[in-house]
C-alpha cells in the first residue's frame, strides 16, 4: 500500500458513470491528498527514519486490507492507539486511551486520570491481552513523549519482544496516518458534542459503534476524513 510522495497526473481510462470508475477516481484523489500531506510533513520532519516509518505503517495497513502480501515477521493483527482529551468527567480531568482493531473493526477505550508512560504501558498490555500470545500483533502509535519513551526504554523493548508485539511509530507531523484518529473524531461528533461528557457516554458510544460499524452516520464521517 505504498503511496509515493509525488503522484502522477496521468489520465485514468474509465467511464465516469461506472461504479468502478468512480471508485478509482476517489482513490486517486485520496492518494494525491495523502501524497501532498506526506510531502509537506517530510519537509518539516528531522526524523532520518521518516520514509521507513511511513512505508512500514502503509505496509501494515495493506496486509490488513488484503492489498499487499504479508512478509516474514508481519503481524496477524494491527491495532491503532492514541489518547483523546483531556475530558472533564464529573468535575475531574480524565484521558481516554483508545484503540482501533482493524481486522475486528472494533474500538476499545479506557478512561484514566493520568497520561504518563505507566498508563500507556498498562493500556499496551491490555491490547496485548486481546489476542493469544502465539499471534503476533502490531500497535501503531504516534510520537508523543510518553509514546516515544517506550521506544527508547530497554525494558519496554524487552516487553515487546517477549510478548510478540511490534510497536510502529508514526513520524512527526503525521498523526493522521493513525486510523484511530478518524474514530476519535467520530466519537466527538456523534457523542461528545451532543451528550453530557461522562464515562457512561463514552462506554455507550463504544458499545454502539462496535455493534453498528456500518451505520450511515458513522461511515459518512469516516469517509470524509483523509486516512490511509
Amino acid at each position: 500500500m505504498s503511496i509515493p510522495l509525488t503522484v502522477s497526473g496521468s489520465a485514468l481510462h474509465f467511464s465516469a458513470n461506472s461504479e468502478i470508475g468512480l471508485a478509482l477516481a476517489d482513490r486517486e484523489r485520496r492518494n494525491a491528498t495523502i501524497a501532498r500531506q506526506l510531502k509537506a510533513a517530510r519537509k518539516r520532519s528531522r526524523d532520518p527514519s521518516f520514509d521507513a516509518k511511513v512505508n512500514r505503517i502503509l505496509h501494515l495497513y495493506g496486509v490488513m486490507d488484503v492489498t499487499e502480501d504479508s512478509r516474514p515477521g508481519d503481524p496477524d493483527a494491527v491495532i491503532c492507539m492514541d489518547e483523546y482529551g483531556p475530558l472533564y468527567v464529573a468535575g475531574k480531568v480524565q484521558h481516554l486511551f483508545a484503540a482501533y482493531d482493524i481486522a475486528r473493526d472494533r474500538l476499545y477505550g479506557h478512561l484514566k486520570t493520568r497520561k504518563r508512560r505507566s498508563e500507556v504501558l498498562s493500556f499496551l498490555r491490555h491490547l496485548r491481552s486481546l489476542y493469544s500470545h502465539q499471534r503476533r500483533i502490531a500497535i501503531i502509535l504516534d510520537n508523543t513523549s510518553t509514546h516515544v519513551s517506550t521506544a527508547t526504554n530497554a525494558s519496554v523493548g524487552l516487553w515487546a519482544a517477549t510478548e510478540n508485539v511490534e510497536l510502529a511509530y508514526t513520524p512527526a507531523h503525521t498523526s493522521w496516518l493513525n486510523r484511530v484518529e478518524a474514530e476519535l473524531i467520530a466519537l466527538r461528533y456523534l457523542a461528545l458534542d451532543v451528550c453530557s461528557v461522562d464515562a457512561a457516554t463514552v462506554r455507550r458510544y463504544i458499545r454502539w459503534r462496535n455493534q453498528n460499524g456500518s451505520d450511515s452516520r458513522l461511515q459518512e464521517i469516516l469517509s470524509r476524513l483523509v486516512v490511509v
